[in-house]
């Protein structure tokens, strides 16, 4: 009898251990542009080999994000390609107060998100999406050079962004 208790907590131990996944990391970092700080940009980590989940997060006054992914804080240890847009204010609307993932959120940023494609979820971004502020190249997973691995060695990660506008 003990044998078949001792088997079946031994068994009951793996399954745990086999469903649960890579944990979310708490991340911090920042955006600058020319080695300035960018305040109210949009940050997408977007993993690079096209699996996984993506992450985001809404720059402060000092261009400091955190990472959200879904409804989750942090983001799944990995490879990522760093998508930043920047985007004229809109009206009687103030970004720092949506939540990343939230529908007024995706409904800002126009439609599904920025995703592999880009803004809209649409190849090059979508049709009547916001133009970004910043550099094109970092407003797509298919052309930003921007890259981050989770973990990174130290906290705040700084993205360095180059180019002007």
């Amino acid at each position: 009898m003990i044998r078949k208790l001792a088997g079946f907590a031994v068994l009951a131990g793996l399954i745990g251990l086999v469903g649960c996944g890579p944990s979310y990391s708490n991340f911090k970092g920042q955006i600058k542009l020319d080695g300035k700080p960018v305040d109210g940009a949009t940050v997408s980590f977007v993993p690079a080999g096209g699996e996984g989940e993506d992450a985001s997060g809404l720059t402060d006054g000092e261009g400091y994000f955190t990472l959200t992914s879904g409804k989750k804080q942090g983001v799944k240890p990995g490879n990522y390609k760093v998508v930043v847009t920047k985007t004229a204010a809109m009206t009687g609307v103030d970004p720092s107060k949506m939540k990343p993932g939230t529908p007024e959120y995706t409904a800002m940023m126009g439609g599904k998100g920025v995703g592999k494609e880009g803004a809209g979820g649409k190849p090059g971004g979508a049709k009547d999406a916001p133009k970004s502020q910043l550099p094109k190249k970092y407003s797509s997973a298919s052309t930003t050079d921007a890259t981050c691995t989770i973990p990174p060695p130290s906290q705040p990660w700084v993205i360095e962004l180059k180019g002007g506008k």
